[in-house]
């Protein structure tokens, strides 16, 4: 018997084994042999079935029987071909999806959330269905590594000179980013990402504390005051943020004032 090397994790184990002993992951190379023995065995049968018009010419047949056969055999190894095409495809498209969940949990476990974000983008997997846990753990990273720079003075004043309230956008990602880490305890971390929700969670209030001084306290007392989030009401989200806006743009008044 020989061996083959996992390409998940590199262990080496029997060829004939339907999976990986050590991470579970397909033998893919099995996987595609079996399916090209099949297409074999049906070429085989396609060739038999080839010569039965021969067979039916000799025996007298009619054109029309001829046809009638021909069309058959066309028909059957048309429609195998593609079942065995599906399968393949299906087979090909599920082990580079375990593959790509393996490597984000890997990175999930070790706390590298913005090793997911690039791996996602890398691998066009952002709003691929079947990584939930890794596309709202990339959203909320994208957010606080390329939208969440701190105002510089000059902004901040002209904010506050224009009464320009809702032009403090930092803040609505920030109520964005707590509604989605909500939305997850809400549905009692289902992909099991409570580490990540409570990593975000935090970063978010000490964010708001940072730039505007605005407590934890006050956060959720806003929210509260709203209702609290609701994944199925997005009107209700928008209101928090406008909420959160204008509280901001009073510390920044009173920050200036002083």
């Amino acid at each position: 018997m020989g061996m083959i090397t996992c390409d998940n994790c590199g262990a080496q184990y029997d060829e004939e084994a339907d999976k990986c002993p050590y991470c579970g992951s397909d033998n893919f190379g099995k996987v595609v042999q079996e399916h090209e023995d099949i297409i074999n065995g049906l070429n085989r049968e396609k060739e038999h079935l080839e010569q039965l018009p021969q067979k039916a010419a000799k025996k007298g047949k009619s054109l029309v029987t001829k046809l009638l056969i021909g069309l058959i055999v066309l028909v059957i190894v048309v429609a195998a071909y593609e079942g065995i095409s599906a399968i393949v495809n299906r087979k090909v498209s599920y082990h580079a999806k375990q593959r790509h969940s393996q490597k984000m949990e890997t990175m999930y476990q070790e706390g590298d959330y913005a090793g997911i974000l690039h791996y996602m983008e890398k691998k066009n997997l952002m709003y691929t269905s079947g990584y939930e846990k890794y596309s709202d753990i990339a959203d909320m990273e994208r957010y606080f590594e390329r939208y969440l720079d701190p105002m510089d003075d000059d902004y901040r004043r002209w904010i506050v000179e224009n009464k320009q309230w809702d032009s403090i956008y930092d803040v609505k990602y920030i109520m964005y980013i707590l509604a989605t880490c909500q939305y997850s305890q809400d549905e009692h971390y289902k992909y099991e990402e409570e580490a990540s929700a409570a990593y975000y969670r935090d970063k978010a209030y000490e964010y708001l504390l940072d730039n505007y001084g605005i407590t934890k306290e006050d956060t959720d007392k806003l929210i509260e005051a709203a209702g609290g989030f609701d994944e199925d009401d997005y009107d209700r989200l928008r209101q928090i943020q406008e909420d959160m806006q204008k509280m901001a743009f009073e510390r920044l008044k009173e920050e200036q004032s002083e």
